[in-house]
């Protein structure tokens, strides 16, 4: 005979201990390309189901039965939208003094040391932070550490070291952005 939990226990999160708690449950909302788009609480899920805005993906297990004088329904975990929803895609303007962080610019640089063209694992401030040099997209530039090392505490041109290409923000970036906005451009019209 299983042993009833103590009343002065309290239940597990996700355990439901009257018919009306499940409202406040979450349920993971995917867009119908399946990307999450948000949790939602259980009722509103129950409500876009309903509707049929949206579809079970998966349901709570143990099945948690949402009932009215007409229909029953298990709750869901997870539900799909039906229809696409759009999502603004809000993208940093990258400029040149934008704030770069080490692993993007070496991934801008494809692990290139900007120097001599060898594996980069390091990046370079082009003008030393101890001469006021910033972590931006135009100081910062991938180096291999020997590169590194021989460079030092001075600029490119004082330790006769010519950069191989001018350090900026990653291309890619500004592309995507372009691309982004005549897509939300064009879905508004």
């Amino acid at each position: 005979m299983a042993r009833m939990p103590s009343i002065h226990t309290p239940p597990p999160d996700d355990v439901i201990t009257h018919p009306g708690d499940w409202r406040n449950l979450k349920v993971l909302q995917l867009n119908f390309s399946l990307e999450p788009l948000s949790f939602v609480e259980a009722h509103v899920a129950v409500i876009d189901l309903i509707n049929g805005e949206a579809k079970s993906f998966e349901d709570f297990d143990p099945v948690i039965p949402i009932r009215s004088q007409h229909l029953t329904i298990p709750l869901p975990r997870i539900v799909e939208m039906k229809r696409y929803i759009q999502v603004p895609h809000n993208f940093e303007e990258l400029t040149e003094a934008s704030e770069a962080t080490a692993l993007r610019i070496l991934r801008r640089d494809k692990s290139r040391c900007g120097y001599c063209g060898e594996y980069a694992t390091t990046i370079d401030h082009v003008i030393p932070r101890s001469r006021g040099g910033l972590n931006t997209w135009g100081n910062l530039i991938a180096a291999c550490a020997p590169c590194n090392g021989r460079k030092a505490n001075r600029t490119p041109e004082e330790a006769k070291m010519p950069k191989l290409w001018e350090p900026g923000p990653p291309v890619r970036d500004l592309l995507q952005k372009q691309i982004w906005r005549k897509v939300t451009r064009n879905s508004r019209s």
